[in-house]
């Protein structure tokens, strides 16, 4: 660059600042604040205070000028102080990096099916030998059938990233989770626990609930395995309560909390997702206090969900052959109440209270239970999966489906099982 006259630089950064809109507004719309008429002139009053911020800025600006140039003198006798800044800034944005990275790549950790029943097969025959769930991977065929997924502690075939938690929360929370979040809260209430610990919490439904009703002295610590969620569920507002909740990604079979240290856990659909349930509910006791408690809803049959049953058999009849069958498969697939009990003994506790819970689900569109479940849940990626089937397709044959069947407005039946718990 050509060296320019110090009194050209002078005249242009004068200028700039006279021209600067900021000042304007400032005059304009601050210093009027401080004009009392009754004491005199309110222009003599009006020129004094614009003075006064002028000679203010310009001591501050012509110190910080002064200071700048001492410095870049300084470094420009003593390169060495210089070349210490460039690799501690080099080095520090480096780790920065690395470190958005390593956690990126742990947010997309695969987990394996759920366990076969019978007549399904082993689903550890799909798995590496040597390799345990936390580290599987899938690819090619496989990942058609059974995409790799990390959200909720959970196998269920989608990575939680990108525009799924908005979608989510969009559709899903209001539709299908708010009434059951309430009911879980409202429970949980009732026992006024010091410290409360969530898994699975996806985008926050059940922790908003749990803010709202419970005192203020109660500790609710929010946990998720998918880091994009658990980050989703902390940017939303809670719009009730200010109150402060510790949002953080846990693996809900590995909790990294120390034993006996929260009075209940809680989870609202997530135990059908685990690839190991028995293991998550250990965990679940080992934090909890004696006389915690365990509080988890799941999923009835899909026949008694209308929205879910509809949807599903709306998608299913594009490919009779092959049928996406997520659904069916896992978040309404555990709902037997002999195998839930099984399960939570084998994690140490008493047999549990199960209860059944009946509500009903409400959108004001049935495009919009469309999006909820073609978009917003794992059976996404088996319906992209699929040659010669995709999203859009499917969006509407389901929109469809509901329409035709309820309407619009529409509304349909859910049910769900209420398990309680005591450590």
């Amino acid at each position: 660059m050509p060296h320019e006259r110090p009194l050209k630089l002078f005249g242009a950064g004068a200028l700039t600042c006279l021209l600067n809109p900021k000042l304007a507004v400032l005059h304009i719309t601050l210093l009027p604040q401080f004009v009392q008429p009754e004491k005199g002139r309110v222009a003599l009053q009006s020129a004094v205070l614009g003075l006064t911020q002028t000679t203010v800025g310009t001591l501050g600006n012509a110190a910080f000028v002064l200071t700048a140039g001492a410095l870049a003198g300084f470094r420009a006798r003593r390169p060495l102080p210089q070349r210490l800044h460039d690799w501690a800034t080099g080095t520090l944005l480096a780790g920065f990096a690395l470190r958005i990275a390593t956690e990126r790549s742990r947010a997309a950790v695969a987990w394996p099916r759920p366990a076969a029943g019978p007549g399904d097969p082993d689903p550890a025959a799909h798995r590496p030998v040597g390799v345990p769930h936390s580290q599987e991977r899938q690819s090619g065929r496989d990942r058609a059938r059974r995409p790799t997924v990390a959200h909720h502690g959970r196998a269920d075939g989608m990575v939680f990233d990108g525009s799924i938690p908005g979608t989510y929360q969009q559709y899903m929370v209001p539709i299908f989770f708010r009434p059951y979040a309430r009911d879980l809260a409202a429970r949980l209430s009732a026992r006024r626990p010091a410290r409360v610990l969530e898994t699975a919490a996806g985008t926050g439904a059940v922790t908003r609930e749990l803010a709202a009703v419970l005192p203020g002295s109660t500790e609710i610590v929010a946990t998720d395995l998918s880091a994009p969620m658990i980050e989703f569920a902390a940017a939303v507002p809670f719009s009730r309560t200010g109150r402060p909740v510790d949002f953080r990604p846990a693996d809900a079979l590995d909790l990294p909390f120390p034993d006996g240290s929260f009075d209940a856990v809680v989870c609202q659909f997530g135990a059908m997702f685990f690839p190991d349930r028995p293991r998550a509910f250990a965990e679940a006791r080992r934090v909890l206090r004696p006389g915690g408690v365990l509080l988890f809803n799941v999923w009835d049959h899909i026949a008694a969900n209308e929205f879910a049953a509809t949807a599903a058999s709306a998608v299913a009849a594009l490919r009779p052959e092959d049928p996406p069958d997520f659904l069916s498969r896992v978040p309404y697939g555990y709902h037997d109440h002999v195998t839930i009990s099984r399960d939570v003994a084998a994690g140490g506790f008493e047999a549990p209270r199960i209860e059944t819970v009946d509500a009903r689900s409400r959108a004001g569109a049935a495009s919009d239970v469309a999006m909820a479940f073609c978009h917003g849940t794992p059976m996404r990626d088996e319906i992209e999966s699929r040659p010669d089937l995709s999203l859009a397709e499917a969006t509407d044959v389901v929109t469809n489906a509901v329409e035709e069947r309820f309407g619009g407005p529409v509304e349909g039946a859910m049910r769900a099982h209420v398990v309680t718990a005591v450590r």
